[in-house]
């Protein structure tokens, strides 16, 4: 009985020793690792950046696998006493870096980071996160098969298996596990990183396929989540490639329904949809080709400007609401053969201020996981075949005919189903949307129980960040994400098509690169002559005040009173009016954007051009004043020359604003 009772015993121990050795390890714990921020952003005094690398799992279903770091930049709440929970971005494409737009948020979006962080992050395989996924050979590749001019089938065919090589190439050579690069892993990454930068919960603003992760965080991991702002919707039940073409007819079919409700629009443009299928018609009939630069690839290509180019065009300046006002012009200009606003249309100047990167097959793996499982070739052809007028058989959809061979591990249903949720979520459109349309923000709240959804009027792609009723909704939303955040301007747009003014004709981008191309003087002689001039102004700002001071302080008010001191006012008032308004043309985005400086201003800054012909009159006046200090023998000799050199800066200034048609518009 004794030996049979330690026999069990010893079993009973021996199994729990067992069992005790059988029991996971613990759960893998992400880190946050800082690192130096970018050096080339422009941070105000009071702003904060934090950046670094968040150490994930690149498979989160084998705790012995390969880890890879996220890139992360936070902007620090501005207020004393911080929300806990900050907002993090999940940026669109598929294949967008978040980081790289911390600029535009620093400089556009303070809302977001006043009273709670902001949290930017390149998802895995983007950006500046490692490893990145990149097909620098398929982008080299691709610009040299425009210069061989294959047919469609040769196109589809070598891009197929230029991408299929670069996926081997990243698998075996470089050990990536492809199949990880995905929305549901990416929805982890986001609570990976929430976790390891402390922070409880957060809310999550998702732009375009951003809404995409946004609503798989919400289904996957709804714990965590205090409020969502989905921002151009894109709902997991819905494959976008299967309305692509009607979408961009309804968006046209908006555009004329919304210039025949407008008085001016109706009148100049009284039958939109006729001009621009005979701009369309116009340009089949008479191609001719246009040059382009890849920054990508650095490589100068071709492309030929026909109808196909037209829709194109038309159909991507409804993106954004900054186009939207001129379209219904720009439209009838073409119908009728305006070269230069073919030109400066179809070739917009870009300032390549970052390098450019490539995330091509991040871009495919996660378009391929979301898109590729439903994709149904039948729809495809249905709406290839309704929409005829907007197909183009030279230019065949690559990604259905590559996810087929991309995609290798099955795809769980579930990630093509509604996100069925009762966290409050604010839905924003925009009017002309040809991307994610509203009808899909109102097919994603059938099943979002506590959301608010809004279509905000005369906007497009992406209206959050860069419209005041967009950020006007978040705002009230962030702040009570269970109060309807209603505004007026939901329902009355503060912008018409006839809410601008044409400049005296439309011109070429080209002139719009400033002192860089085409100088009348040589270009480094030009640079020289501006930092002369701009010491010559600064000098004026702060010589003369001096000795505007030192002549009260020493002889009293009316010591200044007389017609030396009144010409040097003169001129400082002109140099300051004209710098001033140089300045903030060039700073303001709202104004230096090329389409607004190729046709026309926005009414609202239409009387800020008054300045320059102000300035105009009175350099005239100090041309006069100058020969006159020399004659009566104002001040000193030195004091005439600096006087001097102060009109020769005016003179210099008014040069640069004729050049840059301020004056003439």
């Amino acid at each position: 009985m004794f030996a049979a009772i330690a026999f069990a015993l010893a079993g009973v121990l021996l199994g729990s020793g067992q069992a005790f050795a059988q029991e996971p390890p613990p759960r893998f714990e992400p880190e946050f690792d800082q690192s130096t921020c970018p050096d080339n952003l422009g941070i105000p005094g009071d702003v904060t950046l934090t950046c670094g690398f968040v150490t994930v799992l690149e498979n989160r279903a084998t705790l012995s696998g390969n880890t890879i770091e996220l890139y992360v930049v936070r902007i620090q709440g501005m207020s004393r006493v911080l929300n806990p929970d900050p907002v993090i971005y999940l940026a669109g494409g598929p294949g967008g870096s978040a980081t790289r737009s911390a600029q535009h948020f620093i400089d556009k979006a303070r809302f977001l980071y006043t009273e709670r962080d902001f949290i930017l992050f390149d998802q895995r395989g983007i950006g500046g996160s490692k490893p990145r996924l990149e097909c620098s050979d398929y982008r080299h590749g691709a610009a040299e098969l425009r210069h061989l001019d294959p047919s469609p089938e040769e196109r589809i065919q070598w891009q197929v298996e230029a991408l299929m090589d670069c996926r081997k190439t990243l698998s075996t050579e470089q050990g990536i596990d492809l199949d990880t690069y995905n929305s549901a892993s990416t929805a982890a990454d986001v609570v990976d990183i929430a976790s390891a930068m402390g922070y409880d919960s957060f809310n999550l603003y998702g732009v375009s396929y951003g809404t995409v992760l946004a609503l798989t965080v919400m289904r996957d991991f709804p714990d965590n989540i205090r409020s969502v702002v989905l921002d151009g919707v894109l709902p997991l039940q819905v494959n976008h490639y299967h309305s692509l073409f009607g979408n961009q007819a309804a968006t046209l079919d908006e555009l004329y329904r919304q210039c025949e409700v407008d008085p001016e629009c109706s009148k100049r443009y009284p039958n939109l949809e006729e001009s621009f299928w005979r701009a369309v018609d116009r340009y089949n009939d008479e191609p001719f080709k246009l040059s382009f630069y890849d920054r990508y690839a650095d490589d100068t290509y071709e492309e030929e400007f026909n109808g196909d180019f037209v829709i194109g065009r038309v159909v991507s300046s409804m993106r954004s609401e900054r186009w939207i006002p001129y379209v219904p012009f720009l439209i009838n200009e073409l119908a009728n053969g305006d070269v230069a606003v073919v030109d400066g249309w179809a070739r917009p100047v870009y300032w390549p201020r970052l390098d450019p990167i490539d995330n091509s097959a991040a871009s495919v793996a996660m378009s391929c996981y979301s898109f590729g499982p439903t994709l149904d070739h039948e729809i495809l052809a249905s709406d290839r075949e309704a929409h005829r007028k907007f197909y183009s058989p030279k230019y065949p959809l690559l990604l259905p005919a590559l996810c087929e061979s991309w995609q290798r591990m099955p795809v769980d249903p579930i990630e093509d189903e509604p996100v069925v949720s009762d966290i409050p979520t604010l839905l924003l459109s925009g009017q002309f949307d040809p991307a994610t349309p509203p009808r899909w923000a109102d097919i994603a709240s059938e099943t979002l129980s506590n959301s608010y959804s809004f279509v905000l009027p005369m906007t497009g792609h992406g209206v959050g960040i860069d419209t005041q009723c967009g950020q006007t909704l978040m705002t009230k939303f962030l702040k009570s994400p269970t109060t309807n955040p209603v505004s007026p301007c939901t329902v009355a747009s503060e912008t018409s098509f006839s809410d601008m003014y044409l400049n005296r004709g439309p011109r070429a981008m080209d002139t719009w690169h400033f002192d860089a191309v085409n100088p009348p003087i040589p270009e480094g002689l030009e640079s020289w002559l501006n930092r002369v001039h701009l010491y010559v102004t600064y000098s004026v700002f702060t010589i003369w005040p001096l000795l505007f001071l030192f002549r009260i302080l020493r002889g009293g008010p009316g010591s200044v009173i007389s017609q030396p001191w009144l010409a040097r006012l003169l001129a400082a008032v002109a140099l300051f009016a004209t710098w001033g308004f140089t300045r903030w043309v060039l700073d303001n985005g709202d104004l230096t954007d090329d389409l607004v400086r190729n046709f026309g201003y926005f009414s609202s800054v239409r009387p800020w051009f008054i300045v320059p012909y102000l300035v105009w009159a009175a350099t005239a006046l100090v041309v006069y004043l100058t020969f006159r200090a020399w004659w009566k023998r104002w001040w000193s000799v030195l004091g005439r020359i600096h006087y001097t050199l102060a009109l020769i800066a005016l003179a210099w200034w008014l040069e640069r604003l004729v050049r840059w048609d301020f004056i003439g518009l």
